[in-house]
């Protein structure tokens, strides 16, 4: 296996890594660091942006570590014909950095990169980290190896028990007060068809959010103890496509399957105010458990345009559909 040299945040002489890593002197290009609203959490905080970008580097070197030696042949393949005059594990790093640091407002960012052990790394800055529940690693969700723009993994549930615990409990309580957009590939099992499944989940008897697969095969958003909107659309079983939710803080909820707005619905969201954990897979610890597998998972404090949406998931759809 080829040996990584060097410090991980000085790549090359040229300062390229550097640049798309660093929160000053950026190109104009990344919008990472762009400063927002007040009324947003960023990662326009230079402490929470090194936290960040110090876990992208160790992710990221330890997927170089793990690569094939004809893999990495084929990075220095790769690195050759940029013209960059830089190795192959410096431009695997250059590509996938850029990817895995994210946009202003992102507060949750789950790419499921680690492939093993019972933490699910937030790559957000905000260590929103989340474990494998009941039992890690005898009954647990389970990393399935499968190749994406940004990971080598996605998580795989059995519709049974399997869910993913947040240990922040105030996610979510805290930062969709207002705007805000959840996005997530999935690949529900068609052994979960016609059931109520959450994807993700902050319940109480009476409060808290709920984005899931009712039983008619529709997405929906249940806000306080209410299904509030749903799409029009269903869902398709056995197959990857991107699902996403966003309300604009004041007036709509809208759904998006593969980056095209589906419905939209009038509706005031309230706070969310419940303490409870967040859960990946379920609504709560004991009901409505999903079947399939998901990928990608991120939400931002913030409405993400039709545009963003859309390239976005042109920049991903290559990864997840044949």
């Amino acid at each position: 296996m080829a040996k990584v040299f060097g410090p991980a945040l000085s790549l090359d002489a040229k300062g390229t890594i550097g640049k798309i890593l660093t929160y000053q002197n950026r190109p104009k290009s990344q919008t990472v660091m762009r400063k927002p609203s007040s009324s947003r959490v960023s990662l326009d905080n230079p402490s929470i942006a090194r936290q960040a970008q110090r876990a992208v580097i160790g992710n990221l070197v330890r997927q170089w570590q793990a690569l094939t030696p004809a893999e990495q042949y084929y990075w220095d393949y790769l690195a050759d014909q940029s013209g960059l005059n830089i190795k192959g594990y410096h431009y695997f790093i250059k590509k996938k950095a850029s990817f895995l640091i994210q946009e202003d407002g992102l507060v949750l960012w789950l790419p499921f990169c680690f492939g093993s052990g019972r933490t699910v790394a937030d790559y957000s800055g905000f260590k929103n980290n989340f474990i494998l529940e009941p039992s890690h690693p005898s009954n647990a969700p389970l990393w399935v190896a499968k190749k994406n723009k940004i990971s080598n993994y996605v998580m795989s549930f059995d519709g049974i028990d399997d869910r993913i615990k947040c240990n922040n409990n105030t996610l979510l309580s805290n930062t969709l007060i207002g705007a805000f957009t959840i996005i997530v590939w999935i690949k529900p099992s068609s052994a979960g068809q016609n059931t109520f499944r959450a994807i993700i989940g902050k319940r109480s008897d009476s409060a808290g959010l709920s984005f899931w697969i009712r039983n008619n095969n529709n997405i929906a958003l249940s806000w306080g103890g209410i299904s509030v909107a749903q799409s029009t659309k269903t869902i398709s079983h056995d197959v990857w496509q991107r699902v996403a939710v966003r309300y604009d803080g004041t007036s709509y909820v809208r759904f998006f399957f593969d980056g095209k707005l589906d419905n939209q619905i009038n509706v005031v969201l309230s706070k969310i105010t419940n303490i409870n954990p967040v859960y990946i897979g379920s609504q709560t610890s004991s009901a409505y458990f999903y079947s399939g597998q998901i990928a990608l998972l991120r939400l931002f404090n913030r409405y993400l345009s039709d545009q963003e949406l859309i390239n976005s998931y042109n920049s991903e759809k290559i990864f997840f559909i044949n």
